[in-house]
């Protein structure tokens, strides 16, 4: 390995005695001190830490950056433009680490070539005389680490804590380390890039850390879970791909009853302003009681009601709310695996709303003649435009096959069949933003796929076939913005590339590049013979 393999990055900011402190148990690790370097970066202190920390002091090489006060995401990125070890570890100025921390981390990273690691966080020795909101914190942390050290939980890029968490330099570089906008969730933030990425997450349950900084105030702290729910807002909307970095999970994972309080809160955070306060002095009064378990869920039910409240507030009105839950909805029915608790035909049903809302949008985005008269949302439009109510058919039956209802949705291709000479297979693959216009006599065949911006009008026929060549058999893709003209005919395990328009009558049985124009020759026109006089008629006849 070289000399120094591991730079220890610590951003701090007004605790000079813990960062002393942690520099002492640094300079205690069985991993020899040439191995590792060790940078602090004082993040504007009122007194500076530089003086204090002398780096002469200590066994291993100790740099100190002073920055301008910009938050613990930029000093991690100051921290991480000094080192030179191929692999990063964070601490936090308040933690105190064990004497195989660095260590452990560094074997971890030498089993996985590309890697994030993260430590156990360990309860403070006097977590017991804490208050219920700080001993709730930790329980949870201590639970979880638990599941991790089983293997009964995966760990997840939204899971990562900044603090005892090591990761490859050369994968922070690659997704451009902590987002320094973020006062919050910025650790989970650099862990959906780092999994996005493809960096393998690891857990060492031997690399133990442990956060002792003093108890803050109960006011500091549902300060700190306000800011959580808009932070966390930002997150999902930086990750839109990342159901399970959504704030609104917790509305279901918590259950009916809670998640009920959760979602009043988000939707009226002013009329609730007063319950999180109320739930922490609930919890103090049974804490005095030594009723300690049922305080530390109470502090626990305070901590998400701010959060959900700081959620309420970052979306600006209910509605905004109802919308940014639909959406987490809809991304949980395209991947079901992602989020657990989550009713099955609830998603599917926020999906399909979603894919309908917008194939509403791409008509009147598209060409004007197939614009819908009336207001996107007008009822008008799906009571008099019958390619809108076939569609409004073929969302039905997605709903019915992502719900696990697949009857359903045979019977709402059976009566498109019957109502519109509709014939759509409920195994077709139709991405949102489809449009049909006109609609009688369309054909989609069983898993033809179908993509967003796509054009389809009557008597159009999408199924199997064999490749001319190969001999293969299989189904059409469309690829986006595909338009088909009446009449044409699409047959075969064949790709229209994007942009494609097929023209009246053609019949399609190999694979078209994207933008093409696919027509048939024009018609042979010729004249009729010329009419017989009568009396060649009557001669005509007498032979």
């Amino acid at each position: 390995m070289a000399p120094t393999s591991l730079s220890v990055i610590i951003p701090s900011y007004g605790r000079p005695a813990q960062v002393e402190q942690l520099l002492a148990d640094l300079a205690a690790q069985s991993l020899p001190a040439e191995r590792f370097e060790v940078i602090v970066v004082d993040d504007g202190s009122p007194e500076p830490l530089a003086p204090r920390l002398e780096p002469a002091r200590w066994p291993f090489a100790l740099s100190v950056l002073r920055q301008h006060n910009a938050g613990a995401s930029a000093a991690r990125q100051a921290g991480i433009a000094r080192a030179t070890g191929s692999v990063v570890l964070f601490l936090d100025d308040d933690m105190r680490a064990g004497p195989s921390l660095l260590f452990e981390h560094l074997l971890a990273h030498e089993r996985a070539p590309r890697a994030a690691v993260q430590g156990r966080i360990s309860s403070p020795p006097d977590l017991a005389a804490r208050p219920p909101f700080e001993r709730y914190h930790q329980q949870r942390l201590e639970a979880w680490f638990a599941q991790l050290a089983l293997g009964h939980v995966k760990l997840r890029g939204a899971n990562l804590c900044s603090g005892n968490l090591s990761v490859r330099r050369s994968a922070l570089l690659e997704v451009g380390g902590f987002d320094p906008s973020l006062a919050r969730s910025e650790d989970a933030e650099l862990g959906l890039r780092l999994e996005r990425a493809g960096v393998e997450l690891r857990y060492a349950d031997g690399a133990a850390a442990s956060h002792c900084s003093g108890p803050e105030s109960s006011s500091q702290w549902l300060a700190g879970a306000l800011r959580y729910g808009s932070t966390e807002l930002a997150v999902s909307r930086k990750h839109p791909w990342a159901a399970h970095a959504d704030p609104f999970r917790y509305l279901f994972a918590l259950g009916a009853p809670r998640g009920a309080l959760l979602a009043a809160c988000a939707l009226s955070p002013r009329s609730t302003a007063q319950l999180p306060r109320a739930l922490v002095a609930a919890g103090d009064v049974l804490d005095a009681a030594h009723l300690r378990g049922a305080a530390v869920q109470l502090a626990g039910l305070a901590y998400a009601t701010q959060v959900y409240r700081g959620l309420g507030e970052a979306l600006g009105s209910p509605r905004a709310v109802a919308g940014a839950c639909q959406r987490f909805l809809a991304r949980v029915s395209r991947d079901p695996r992602s989020v657990d608790h989550v009713p099955r035909a609830l998603s599917a049903a926020a999906r399909a709303a979603e894919d309908f809302h917008e194939d509403v949008a791409a008509r009147q985005r598209g060409e004007a003649k197939y614009a819908l008269p009336h207001a996107p949302r007008a009822a008008p439009a799906l009571v008099e435009n019958i390619g809108l109510q076939i569609v409004l058919g073929i969302r039905a039956m997605h709903f019915f096959t992502d719900a696990g209802a697949p009857l359903g949705a045979r019977i709402v291709s059976r009566l498109m069949r019957h109502l519109y000479c509709c014939d759509v297979h409920w195994g077709a693959q139709i991405a949102p933003g489809f449009v049909i216009a006109h609609g009688m006599g369309v054909a989609i065949g069983d898993g033809v796929k179908i993509g967003p911006g796509c054009i389809i009008t009557h008597n159009v026929s999408l199924g199997a076939g064999k490749d001319a060549q190969s001999g293969a058999r299989g189904v059409p893709v469309l690829e986006e913005d595909v338009h088909l003209s009446p009449g044409t005919v699409i047959l075969g395990p064949i790709t229209l590339g994007a942009g494609t328009k097929v023209l009246p009558g053609a019949v399609v049985t190999a694979s078209v590049p994207p933008r093409s124009i696919v027509e048939m020759p024009p018609p042979l026109i010729h004249l009729r013979s010329p009419p017989l006089a009568p009396a060649a008629l009557l001669a005509a006849a007498a032979h």
